[in-house]
Formats: structure tokens, sequence, C-alpha cells
């Protein structure tokens, strides 16, 4: 039954929004371990380990950009 929990987990984890899946990936790499069980909780996604969440969230072609290619732009509307 567990390996069942795992794969519904790991679907779960692949069904994220792209945008939520981005911060998500970020939030799990800078953060420790033993935070990862409240991290991934709002996503009903707790039998996934750390090493497993990033290597599902790396597999995924929507999220293949670089740490450069990511950042916040703020245009003023002067």
């Amino acid at each position: 039954m567990i390996k069942f929990e795992e794969a519904i987990s790991a679907l779960k984890l692949l069904a994220i929004p792209t945008a939520s899946a981005l911060l998500l990936k970020s939030e799990i790499k800078k953060s420790p371990e033993e935070m990862l069980s409240k991290i991934l909780a709002p996503y009903d996604v707790s039998l996934i380990g750390r090493d497993n969440a990033l290597a599902l969230l790396e597999q995924r072609c929507d999220l293949q950009l670089d740490d450069a290619d990511v950042g916040l732009r703020i245009q003023s509307p002067f």
C-alpha cells in the first residue's frame, strides 16, 4: 500500500501548477530536510523525500529554467 501512496503523491507533485512548482522547487532546495514535511503539507505529498521531490520537479519540462532565468521584475508605472 505504501508504494501506491508514494505513486499518488508523485502524481500530485507533478500536477502542481507551473508557478507554484517553481517556487516549491526553490523552497525545497533552500530548506533543510527537517522543514520538508511543512513545505509539502499544503500539496498533500508528504510521503515523498527531499531528493525524490527535487528529482520529480527536475523532470518537468515546464520547469527547465536556469536560476538566472528566474527573477522578479518590477516595472515603475511612470
